[in-house]
C-alpha cells in the first residue's frame, strides 16, 4: 500500500494554520479540481470540476489536537482503501502541517503510474494548502465538525 507524506513547515501560528486545515468545507479553496465542498454529519462531500464526487468519512476530529482522519468512501481516483490524516503541530518558530495518506491502486498492472499520479495530486494540494495558509485566507472555521 503506497504511502504519501507531505510536511509543510510554516512561519505562521499553529492556530492560524488549524483554522484553515480544520475548516472541512474550505477544501474547495485549496484542493485542486474541487469546486465545492460541504459537510453533512461526519461526511465531507466534495464536487470536482468535471462533476465527480469525493465522499470522505471524517473521524477523530480534534480542535485540541489540531488533527483529523479521513477515509474515502467514494473517489474518482483509481484507488481503494484511500485514507489519511492531517495534523498541525507547533514547532517553536511557527508550525508544521503533516499530511499522511495511503491507498491501494485498483489496477496492479498500472500501480506505478497510479502511484505517481496520486503523489503528484497530493503534492499539488499541499502546495495549494501552503498558499492558502500563508495568504492569511480562512473562512472562519464555521464548517468544522465537532470543532
Amino acid at each position: 500500500m503506497p504511502r504519501i507524506i507531505n510536511t509543510l513547515d510554516l512561519a505562521v501560528d499553529a492556530g492560524h494554520a488549524w483554522r484553515v486545515v480544520g475548516d472541512l468545507a474550505d477544501a474547495a479553496n485549496w484542493v485542486p479540481s474541487v469546486v465545492a465542498a460541504r459537510v453533512d454529519g461526519d461526511l465531507r462531500i466534495c464536487t470536482t470540476a468535471d462533476g465527480g464526487e469525493i465522499r470522505e468519512r471524517i473521524s477523530e476530529l480534534s480542535a485540541e489536537d489540531m488533527s483529523y482522519r479521513y477515509e474515502h468512501l467514494a473517489t474518482p481516483a483509481p484507488v481503494l482503501g484511500s485514507r489519511g490524516t492531517l495534523r498541525v503541530r507547533p514547532n517553536g518558530v511557527g508550525c508544521r502541517v503533516e499530511w499522511e495518506a495511503e491507498f491501494t491502486p485498483v489496477d496492479p498492472a498500472h500501480a506505478d503510474e497510479i502511484t505517481a499520479a496520486m503523489i503528484a495530486a497530493f503534492e499539488a494540494a499541499a502546495v495549494s494548502l501552503r498558499h492558502r495558509i500563508e495568504s492569511g485566507s480562512a473562512s472562519g472555521g464555521s464548517s468544522r465538525l465537532g470543532g
